[in-house]
């Protein structure tokens, strides 16, 4: 057995870093972000707190690392961009 220290947040959510814990009760919004870093976290939040462009920016850098490692998704066959593309090789 061995002790334990957690940090815990003003609503009670504990963590493994005073670090994290403290950056958490800055930015609680940005911990809807599921499965960030806090380095990744902290990346989002150098925006000044704009958090709507803070997440679309993630979600960019977050698509652009699963084509990296996945390849592009495939267009499912309702979806606007596959009809723009439909469009397109129809004109041609």
């Amino acid at each position: 057995m061995k002790p334990v220290q957690k940090y815990e947040a003003d609503d009670g959510r504990l963590f493994d870093s005073a670090d994290e814990c403290a950056f958490y009760e800055q930015h609680p919004d940005l911990y809807a972000l599921a499965g960030l870093t806090l380095d990744q976290l902290r990346a989002v939040a150098k925006d000044g707190g704009d958090i709507g462009m803070s997440i679309e920016r993630a979600g960019r850098r977050l698509g652009r690392e699963r084509i990296e490692r996945e390849g592009p998704m495939r267009q499912r066959a309702g979806s606007a961009d596959a009809h723009d593309n439909q469009n397109t090789a129809d004109a041609a």
